[in-house]
Formats: C-alpha cells, structure tokens, sequence
C-alpha cells in the first residue's frame, strides 16, 4: 500500500507513481550538461551506484532472456495505445516511468514514433470480463496488451516482467489454479523481479525452504502462510494482499506492541480526537502478534506499519476503542469510510515567528493540495520560512509529490536515480532523474522538513529531491525506507502479490530503500 491516497486501494499496476512530471526525459540529457557541479558529484558517486548494481546482480544471477527473443538494441519500442484506454495522466506516469520499461525490454521506449521505425506496444480491446493478457510476436515486432478496459490495460504493465522470464510468448493475468501453483508464483516472481535481497542480507533460498515444510492445504490457511512468508522480506510495498482485508485508513500514527496500539499522533480534525484520545492511549487491536507477524516492513517503521493495517477496515465504518494507561480512562468511537477531507490531510498555520507551518499527512491529488499551497507559496516573501511536517505521511500520488517538491526548486536539480528491475534477476543501471522549479508558484523562502520512521515511499521520494540544497534542512528520524514501484501479479481467490521493482537512491548514490533517509538534525520545532 503506501503509494496510493490512504482512503483507497492501490490500483493494481507495475509502476503506480514516479518521481514527478518535469523529471521525465531529463536523464538522457544529462551529457549536455557534463560541466555542471551536481553532474561533477554524479560522476564522483557513479562508482557506487554501479557497485550495488554489480552485487545484487552476482549475488542473483542472470537470467536468459525468453519470451523476448527477437528485440534488437537498435529499435526503439514505441508504445502506441488509444486514447480510450490511456487518460493524459496516465500517459505522463508511463512518460515519467519508462526506464522501468527500458529495464525489461532492454531498449529505449518512446511515445512518438520516431524516423526509420520501431517496436510497438499496441493495446487492442477486448469483450468485458476477459482476463487481460500480453502477447510479444517476434515476427511482427509488436508487444500486445488486450485488456476492456484502462484498468486492464494497466494490469498489462504488471505483466511484462513475468512475460520476461515466461518460456511462452503470452502471460495472462489469470489467478493460480492450485495452491501448489500459487506458492510456486511467489517464489518465481519474487525471485525475477524483487530488488532487495542483497540490499537487505536476505537468501531468499533460506526463507522458501524455511516455510515449506508447513505448507497449507485450504485457500483460508493460503493468505496468511503466504502473508507471513512475504512479510518476511521486510518490506512494507512487497506484501500479499487479501482482496477482503481493510482498504480504509484512519489517518493516526500509532505503534503496535502486544497490548495494543499507542498512539503517536491523533490529528484534531479526527474521530478519535472529538472521543478524548490522546497522545499515548492504547488502541484495542485483536491479536497483534497476526499483524506483526503478517505485515513487512523496514526495522524502523515495522510496528508503526502494523498498526496501520491493523486498524485498516471494510465496509463504511468501523467501531474503535481506546485506553489512557495512566488514568484507565477508557473510550470509544467510529471511524466512517468516506474520503478524507482536505482539512483533513493538510493544514496550514503560522507559528509565533511568522512561519509557514503546513502539516501533509498524505499526497492526494484529489484533494485541493496544490491549490492551498499556490495560495501559501504565493503569500510568501524570500525571507519567509516553511515548516513542512510530513510525519505520518506514508506516501500516495508520487506524480503529486514530484509536483510539490518542484516549488521548492531554485534551479533544474538532479533530485536522484532509480534502478529497476528486469524481470529474469537483473537489474538496471540506475538512470538519473532530473526536475526543475514551475514557473509560477515556487517557494521563495526557507524550508525545514520534519519527518519521522513513518514518512515512506511518496513522502520519501519529495523528500529526496529537496533533502541536501542549500535552502533545506531535514529535522526529525531517519524515514521509513521505500523505493517501491511496485507491480501486482493474481495468485488465487481473494488474493494478489504485491512486488516493489526499484531502488531509489538520493544524489550522492545512497539507496533510500531499507535505510530511510537520515536527517539533518534529530529533532526540531516549529
């Protein structure tokens, strides 16, 4: 989860968000502008880059090239869809994201064909219910995704690193027969397409056998085994979804420990709040050992994301109580599933300096976001200060994120790189990524950041283009870890894999996935 608006599910395609919309087509650029000093630093930090390329690749190995046979280095691939099935936003996400294509396909993708012809990646439609497919014809050089609809069209995407690795021409998104086939699944795209396993000192060998011998006989027991054996990763973006489990997420931050989950942060625009909880109660949470033992993530951030998911819900409410340990006090309330208001995700206030403080509890494009923060930064002089409170963000529109870290831009920035990974145990060479400052409606002043083990995946992707410039300073913990980008592949009844794709890494070549981002200084006020 953690990439999508935290009122609803993440929709299930390979690349959900990217970095922001002015970075696209800049890596590529790049030699144009060999005597700048941030391509100085990107030269000096290139060793390490291809270091952790180099390992991981090692320690995975290769895999032949299969499906794709027949794609010369010289063509292009020219991804060539209807408008019917690709809105513009859409478009810009596969604009933005396209080296995790180039990553699988192992040549450049383009959106206008260019001289001398190319590849193409056409989509043809196809009746409603019809389980979308990809199909590579070598004879005709055409990629071909058959979907009914955009959403379709996009479960495609999630299917071209299986195609990859697949000793077929055609891969379907057609859940798992047998539970025999579902577990075989796992380990097979876990093993092709999951980044981190160098990166995290994990054998991913070790963790199959370890759970094999306990294997289970009912789709019931299937989820949570396969839930546990995933969670195992420590990865809060990798992760088996259960297509009934909570998708409405009330908007605190709160640590799971065995007696329940203590609050860290109840916004006062919140349920909880109007019921008299407070910083420090305990939330009621049936068996929290299944919730530890269930839901991955980084050291950092693993109770907070267990909390979380425990206190994620179905249906259009859900009853809640809570205890103050230090009077016994005791409450309860109900959260309702309805899309979070904007007071609700952002907040906006001066502190008694004068400053700007905006607190951002998740990046909704839905919202009216940028809108408020034009108003704020158009208010602003060059002597103002922002405090920009992220605590508690876990993420959301990535493109959103890239569009609220441009304001605080002073110039055309290399904000980090990504590597992706290839679909047959390889990956990438990370690909610069660039942005610049909008026109209009740029931040004048000062910032500070304040961030904590929750700030994750979009949160952390705005925060690694601002975090080191000049006029920018990070105060808080060290965040929660998350590269991402994950694609999402059916394994039986009720339940689909979630696998991150990427290794995001800051300009100096550090990998934020895992390690979070540390910040400047470890605490801060307003």
């Amino acid at each position: 989860m953690l990439s999508e608006p935290s009122h609803r599910r993440q929709p299930p395609i390979g690349f959900p968000q990217g970095i922001g919309a002015r970075a696209a087509g800049r890596a590529r650029a790049s030699s144009r502008h060999a005597g700048s000093p941030i391509l100085r630093e990107d030269v000096a930090t290139a060793g390490r880059w291809t270091l952790w390329h180099r390992v991981w690749a090692c320690a995975r190995g290769h895999h032949v090239l299969m499906s794709l046979q027949g794609i010369a280095a010289n063509r292009p691939f020219h991804i060539d869809f209807p408008a019917s099935l690709v809105d513009g936003a859409t478009l810009a996400l596969l604009v933005q994201e396209r080296h995790e294509l180039e990553a699988v396909l192992g040549v450049p993708v383009v959106f206008s064909e260019p001289p001398g012809g190319c590849f193409r990646w056409v989509a043809e439609r196809v009746e409603p219910g019809e389980v979308p497919s990809l199909a590579w014809d070598a004879g005709s050089g055409r990629l071909v995704s058959r979907a009914a609809d955009s959403n379709g069209l996009m479960a495609t995407f999630s299917l071209l690193q299986t195609l990859a690795h697949s000793p077929g021409p055609q891969v379907s998104a057609t859940p798992a027969g047998t539970i025999d086939e579902a577990i075989e699944r796992i380990r097979t795209e876990c093993e092709t397409s999951y980044p981190y396993f160098t990166l995290r000192g994990l054998d991913w060998g070790a963790l199959c056998a370890d759970v094999m011998e306990d294997r289970p006989r009912t789709w019931e027991e299937f989820i949570p085994w396969a839930s546990r054996w995933v969670a195992r990763l420590g990865d809060a973006h990798t992760a088996v979804l259960d297509h009934d489990a909570g998708v409405s997420h009330p908007l605190y931050t709160a640590e799971l420990h065995a007696n329940g989950a203590t609050m860290i942060e109840v916004p006062q625009t919140s349920a909880a709040f109007a019921a008299g909880v407070r910083v420090g109660w305990v939330v009621q949470i049936d068996d929290p050992a299944h919730w530890l033992r269930t839901v991955g993530a980084s050291p950092q951030q693993h109770r907070r994301m267990a909390a979380r998911r425990a206190m994620a819900f179905n249906g259009p409410e859900r009853s809640f109580g809570a205890t103050d340990p230090r009077t016994c006090r005791s409450v309860t309330w109900v959260e309702r599933a309805v899309p979070h208001a904007l007071e609700q995700l952002m907040t906006v206030r001066k502190n008694r300096a004068g400053d700007a403080v905006v607190v951002l509890r998740a990046f909704d494009p839905s919202a009216g976001i940028e809108c408020v923060l034009d108003e704020v930064c158009a208010a602003a002089t060059q002597r103002q200060h922002m405090v920009l409170d992220l605590r508690g963000n876990v993420g959301g529109d990535i493109m959103l994120a890239g569009r609220v870290r441009d304001r605080f831009l002073r110039t055309r920035t290399m904000v980090g790189s990504a590597a992706f990974t290839d679909g047959r145990g390889g990956l990438s060479e990370p690909q610069p990524r660039w942005a610049e400052p909008p026109v209009h409606g740029a931040w004048p002043g000062t910032l500070t950041v304040r961030v904590d083990a929750s700030t994750y995946s979009a949160a952390e992707d705005f925060l690694v283009g601002v975090k080191g410039l000049d006029h920018v300073t990070v105060v808080g913990e060290r965040t929660g870890g998350g590269s991402g980008r994950p694609r999402t592949v059916p394994l039986g009844p009720g339940c689909s894999l979630r696998i991150s794709t990427a290794i995001t890494y800051d300009r100096l070549g550090n990998p934020v996935e895992f390690h979070g981002i540390a910040p400047d200084r470890c605490s801060g006020t307003d």
